[in-house]
């Protein structure tokens, strides 16, 4: 009986240590070769004294955001994405960016770009997507106003009687929402560098 008790448990130590064997071997070299084809170096350089944030939606999904003036390296699966920039104080989004390869991605100076070198297959310049201007805006009513602008980005103001402002904001087309006078008034506004607008009661 103890015989027969101890070949069980000289069966059962021998099977523990074949699979702790076999969970302990490296992959076959083809599987690891396939993993690793299917991912890529990303590298988000940050040349702007603020934090940078990027979403991407694809193969993957992931968030990563880099302090200022600084350099960051990310791995991802490799394809096609769709991003959303939060950078200036604007939010960008449904941008495409192609990570088929390795990308380093630059974030340049508000209002700047990222030179010459960005353009190589390689490199994105972020400030594509991130296009900040400087505009003008004047509360002309006979009472305070709120204005809401929804578009590349959403912005929400405040202004006194008589109140005129000078803000960066993403450039391109907005829905404007302004209340002044007891009621309100919608309209478009394209914004491009210098614009100006003067807003009376609705």
């Amino acid at each position: 009986m103890k015989k027969h008790r101890s070949l069980q448990i000289v069966v059962l130590f021998g099977i523990i240590a074949t699979l702790l064997l076999t969970a302990a071997a490296p992959l076959p070299a083809q599987f690891v070769s396939a993993a690793n084809q299917d991912l890529i170096r990303l590298t988000i350089k940050n040349k702007n004294s603020s934090p940078v944030s990027l979403k991407l939606e694809g193969p993957g999904y992931y968030y990563f955001t880099v302090d200022a003036e600084s350099t960051a390296v990310f791995t991802v699966e490799r394809g096609e994405y769709t991003s959303t920039v939060y950078a200036c104080g604007a939010t960008t989004r449904d941008n495409d960016i192609d990570l088929s390869r390795q990308k380093t991605l630059v974030m340049p100076i508000c209002g700047g770009n990222a030179g010459p070198t960005a353009q190589k297959v390689t490199k994105v310049d972020l400030s594509q997507f991130v296009k900040v201007v400087p505009v003008t805006l004047e509360n002309d009513s006979n009472t305070n106003m709120i204005m809401i602008l929804t578009g590349p980005s959403t912005y929400v103001f405040s202004f006194k009687k008589g109140e005129s402002k000078d803000f960066t904001i993403v450039r391109g087309e907005y829905d404007l929402k302004y209340y002044a006078c007891g009621t309100y008034k919608t309209r478009t506004w394209y914004v491009h560098k210098g614009s100006q607008l003067t807003l009376e009661c609705p």
